[in-house]
């Protein structure tokens, strides 16, 4: 019996090990609502210390204490302080949100990470079975990297049909290039994936892009992830995904297609989306083409009603998120004082500026987004909608 214990310990142990306190810290970022505007960016200045850590808890929390402790700002705030400053309040979210033994439970569910994705896949399966989409389950594989050609691309996942076998001679499945597998995200991949397994066992004989980018981050990436994470979780992973503040013309075209899915779910609901899954290939092709086109959208499938509570969730996604209200750490520290009337010498005061450096920050607020105005004079701010964005907290930070 000892030693079957053992062996069972030894097994957890390398499990474990494919993860590290970076990715225990990842998997605590989604669960908040940060202010960052690129999380490549914000990981970039705290993850070294995070990497050599186990994926374990107490490390990972024992670690942002002493981060936050050492992000301290004392004295005059400048921009390098600004940015020790707007970090450190994200550190403090992060730290309250690992606290909570709930989300600690929901990021080490994915210690066996090829269990995890199993289940989420088993998951996943029996939705679409209900949605009246009737398949055998897609295999999965964690690869040391993706098949060639798709090796060539930054995939994080990737769904193979049978005309990549026929193509290139890859088994039909979903890959993971373990170097990419992260807690949490990897499942919310794997449902954007299942959609374009379904897609390719009608008609693999054609491009899985496009369109259908666009239907799998709607049936995949919200509804399903919305049912499976919940709201709040769908929206984080979401936002970190698909609305960074960066710009990458690869990317962007998938926030293109998710927007021409969500005006689909809009118009003929769930029921139309599934009827046009259930078509295949050659219809979203057809629908895609009158999008790109003049816009005007025949669809000659029988249609339903979209469900207020998903709808919402897509729009507020894909149409109202202001994902370039993004200014420099010093303007988004003093973005909630900058109000009508306010001077700049009582803002400077209030917050621990120099007045040249406020002045500076809020002429960033006026002449980068246009949501406040100086006095010509420099000296009042006679225009602000700082206030309203603040409570919305709309406007976030870009670390350079």
């Amino acid at each position: 019996m000892r030693q079957k214990k053992s062996k069972t310990k030894e097994k957890r142990s390398r499990r474990i090990a494919m993860f590290n306190g970076r990715d225990y810290l990842i998997g605590g970022i989604y669960h908040c609502k940060c202010r960052f505007g690129h999380l490549p960016r914000f990981l970039r200045r705290i993850e070294h210390h995070f990497i050599n850590l186990p994926f374990k808890r107490e490390h990972v929390l024992k670690k942002l204490e002493e981060i936050i402790c050492h992000f301290e700002v004392k004295g005059k705030l400048d921009d390098a302080a600004a940015e020790k400053k707007a970090i450190q309040s994200d550190l403090r979210l992060i730290a309250d949100a690992l606290s909570d033994q709930r989300i600690a439970n929901q990021i080490e569910a994915d210690v066996d990470i090829s269990a995890s994705l199993k289940s989420c896949k088993t998951w996943a399966m029996s939705e679409l079975r209900r949605f009246g989409l009737h398949c055998s389950d897609p295999e999965i594989f964690i690869v040391d990297a993706l098949p060639p050609p798709f090796d060539r691309a930054s995939y994080s996942a990737f769904c193979a049909d049978m005309g990549d076998f026929e193509q290139y001679g890859i088994k039909p499945g979903i890959y993971f290039p373990k170097n990419q597998l992260r807690p949490i995200y990897s499942r919310y991949l794997l449902l954007h994936e299942i959609i374009h397994y379904v897609l390719g066992l009608s008609h693999p004989e054609q491009m899985g892009r496009g369109l259908e980018e666009g239907i799998c981050e709607v049936l995949g990436s919200i509804l399903l992830s919305k049912k499976y994470f919940g709201s709040n979780l769908t929206r984080n992973l979401f936002i970190y995904n698909r609305l960074s503040s960066d710009i990458n013309q690869f990317w962007e075209l998938y926030l293109d297609y998710t927007r021409h899915a969500v005006v689909l779910y809009q118009r003929f609901g769930l029921e139309g989306v599934i009827n046009l899954v259930r078509e295949g290939r050659p219809a979203i092709k057809k629908i895609e083409a009158q999008i790109l086109g003049e816009g005007k959208i025949t669809f000659p499938f029988s249609a339903g009603e979209a469900k207020p509570e998903i709808e919402q969730l897509m729009t507020q996604l894909t149409f109202f998120y202001g994902r370039h209200l993004c200014v420099s750490p010093l303007a988004f520290l003093i973005h909630q004082f900058v109000k009508p009337g306010a001077t700049i010498e009582e803002i400077a005061n209030h917050i621990g500026l120099t007045t040249d450096a406020c002045r500076k920050a809020i002429m960033e607020l006026q002449d980068q987004i246009c949501v406040s105005v100086l006095r010509p004079d420099g000296i009042v701010v006679s225009f602000s909608d700082t206030p309203m964005l603040f409570d919305a907290k709309a406007i976030r930070y870009v670390l350079s």
